[in-house]
């Protein structure tokens, strides 16, 4: 059964209602998604144990979270939750019992938590789903010469260093992930159909093109999109796009992007090369927004080390899924703001935590 946790303090209300979070800019709120059944153990929360742990627990982030929200209401929500080590970005197996969710509910003078009753956590390994990954590389013409980086550590363009990074990021993935690769300049160029074979994915990124001028990596990556009409429920899927620039050729805007991946409920993992054209924000606006990390490198050289970063963070993702008892919702809960959050709690302290803000339940 759910406890109804009332903060009788309001200076305890206050700390609590605004607790920092990663909190996902996501606002497209149309949740209308098939949910998994998952054939794992459902796990019972102690909540009289539970309560101080989750709720007052001390933070200290040893995490950045984000994650994509399959399916929200007043007795559920599923989601996918990836971590990323804020000191060596990759990710890594955790304690299950540490991750628990619950509802926020807040109006002014008034918080209630409602922590959930039941939980499945499952990590990505125990799925048994091949990941399902697009690559978008910028190979615009400012990637062919070196001048455009002051952190260079030798003559090679930043080209070199990425085709490098992406040529390992092939050789480390599993045999039967599947790869597609997508170059963009003022245009793209599909340059490889989903495949698992290394070989044709390595020869693909070799193929040798002129780099031209102009950046339309937001039309590169929602034609990526495209790649992933079927199967969804068979595979991990996600899009890492790469670029040193701002885009200036693409016809679709970056709103209309965000909100085609939010509709596909497809993660985009964003790294970002400085550059004399370098602007981070959409870079980092687009993965924020869908449930992916923004990764920031100053020099090539560092994109190797990223790129394992990120199939760090895919390969260690959580899906989990929390239960309510929808009936013990107040009945005056359109006066409240609500808010889901969940934490991962070791030790009675928070090492990472998530908060998907302002829900519009379905009762």
């Amino acid at each position: 059964m759910i406890r109804i946790v009332f903060l009788a303090v309001f200076a305890f209300s206050l700390t609590f209602a605004f607790i920092a979070c990663n909190v996902d800019k996501n606002s497209n709120n149309d949740f209308d998604v098939t949910v998994r059944d998952f054939d794992v153990e459902v796990q019972d929360y102690d909540v009289e144990v539970k309560d101080f742990d989750v709720f007052n627990s001390e933070v200290d982030l040893k995490f950045d979270a984000n994650a994509v929200i399959n399916s929200v209401s007043s007795d559920l929500v599923e989601m996918t939750l990836f971590l990323s080590d804020i000191e060596t970005k990759k990710s890594q197996i955790l304690d299950k019992d540490n991750f628990h969710g619950y509802f926020q509910l807040v109006k002014p003078g008034d918080t209630i938590n409602l922590m959930a009753i039941e939980k499945k956590v499952i990590h990505n390994s125990e799925l048994q789903k091949d990941n399902r990954i697009s690559l978008v590389l910028d190979y615009s013409g400012s990637m062919s010469h070196n001048d455009n980086n002051s952190n260079q550590s030798n003559d090679s363009p930043p080209i070199f260093f990425l085709v490098k990074a992406v040529e390992e990021f092939i050789r480390i993935k599993s045999p039967d992930d599947l790869l597609s690769i997508i170059r963009f300049s003022g245009g793209y160029d599909p340059m490889i159909d989903f495949s698992s074979n290394k070989d044709a994915l390595i020869d693909a990124i070799y193929v040798d093109s002129p780099l031209s001028g102009g950046t339309a990596l937001y039309s590169a990556i929602n034609f990526s999109l495209m790649g992933f009409n079927s199967d969804m429920n068979k595979y991990n899927n996600a899009v890492i796009a790469f670029s040193d620039g701002s885009d200036n050729a693409s016809s679709i805007s970056l709103d209309d992007l965000v909100q085609n991946c939010q509709r596909k409920k497809i993660p985009i993992f964003t790294i970002g090369l400085k550059s004399v054209d370098f602007y981070s924000y959409p870079l980092s606006f687009i993965a924020l927004s869908t449930g992916g990390f923004y990764y920031e490198s100053p020099s090539p050289s560092d994109l190797i080390e990223l790129y394992e970063a990120v199939s760090s963070n895919i390969k260690n993702s959580y899906h989990l899924t929390f239960y309510w008892d929808k009936n013990k919702f107040p009945q005056n809960i359109n006066d409240y703001q609500i808010n889901f959050i969940t934490k991962v709690v070791s030790s009675k302290i928070t090492i990472a935590q998530y908060m998907f803000p302002n829900i519009s339940l379905t009762q």
